[in-house]
């Protein structure tokens, strides 16, 4: 009996000492996760610290950029208001010096595109499109002496210089880089309508209401000899290819063949019915082809004068007759 008791005290002691275990191990337990709770209670109130500081700091970052913002626009505008009458100015001026591409730049400057901050320059797209107008129009220079209206303009072949003809009874050559005027070709008595250089550029040909051409040095405006044959206006005038001829077409209904080196007369075309508007060499110099009033073109031999065959199809007049460039077509 004693044993036994013995025994059922010993497991009443193992059962307090197990229950005493479990009870500091819930203790622990729940002081652990009271522990996290106040860390997260911390770490929250850390977090909800930070973002109004944050907050706080955007709405500074914010204020200061309007500040800038708003001192740079006005800044803007002071200056646009300040520059704007230089800028309009400078346009001006240029534009009396025909320099058209200075002055778009210039007004564009005083002219900010619509959207744009005020006196902010202008987009690079904006400003190639207007760079590039002068390019598109082909205005380089004003060529600025004849008394009236310019009839005729033609390139040198190496587009160094210019020939115009005018109704005040002169050409002009001048320099197609600056626009200088290097002479005046001043001799015939009505309007120049029809003006060519030759093929290397050093001669000159001319047709005018006086009813003659001339052939004038390129270099020196000199005057070298002068066709004399039609009975009415000369309308066109143009070299060979060799240079050693000159074709002219006048409102007498002919074309006539020159010697370019003494003026006198090789060969008159005549079939026409009306005015010869357009005359020019073959490529190869040994054709010409007209156009006429009469509402043909006409192909010619350059070295008779014969005709070789005549062009019907237009019905009203022919204003310019030439060759392909392989001298095939018309």
């Amino acid at each position: 009996m004693a044993r036994e008791a013995e025994e059922a005290a010993n497991r009443a002691r193992a059962e307090a000492q197990r229950a005493e275990a479990a009870a500091k191990q819930a203790e622990t337990a729940q002081a652990d996760r009271l522990a996290a709770l106040a860390q997260a209670e911390t770490a929250a109130k850390e977090t909800a610290r930070s973002q109004r500081r944050a907050g706080r700091l955007l709405w500074g970052v914010a204020a200061l950029m309007l500040a800038l913002l708003g001192g740079t626009l006005w800044q803007a505008r002071v200056t646009e208001q300040r520059e704007f009458p230089i800028y309009s100015s400078l346009a001006a001026t240029a534009m009396n010096d025909d320099r058209y591409d200075r002055a778009m730049r210039f007004a564009l400057q005083a002219y900010p595109p619509p959207g744009g901050l005020p006196g902010a320059p202008f987009s690079t797209e904006l400003e190639g499109r207007l760079a590039a107008a002068p390019l598109l129009s082909r205005l380089r220079q004003t060529l600025r002496g004849h008394a009236k209206a310019v009839q005729i303009v033609a390139y040198s072949p190496d587009g160094k210089h210019v020939v115009t003809g005018s109704d005040d009874s002169t050409a002009r050559l001048w320099d197609a880089e600056t626009g200088r005027e290097i002479a005046v070709l001043k001799a015939h008595e009505g309007a120049v309508l029809a003006a060519s250089f030759s093929p290397d550029g050093k001669r000159v040909v001319t047709g005018s209401r006086d009813n003659t051409g001339r052939l004038w040095d390129a270099e020196t405006g000199k005057e070298i000899a002068v066709l004399k044959s039609h009975s009415s206006s000369v309308r066109a005038a143009s070299f060979s290819p060799d240079g050693k001829r000159v074709v002219t077409g006048s409102d007498d209904n002919t074309a006539r063949l020159w010697d370019a080196s003494t003026g006198a007369e090789i060969a008159v075309l005549k079939a026409h019915s009306g005015i010869v508007r357009a005359a020019s060499f073959s490529p190869d110099g040994k054709s010409v082809v007209t156009g006429s009033g009469d509402a043909t073109a006409r192909l010619w031999d350059a070295s008779t004068g014969a005709e070789i065959a005549v062009l019907k199809a237009h019905s009203r007049s022919v204003g310019a007759a030439s060759f392909s460039p392989d001298g095939k077509r018309v």
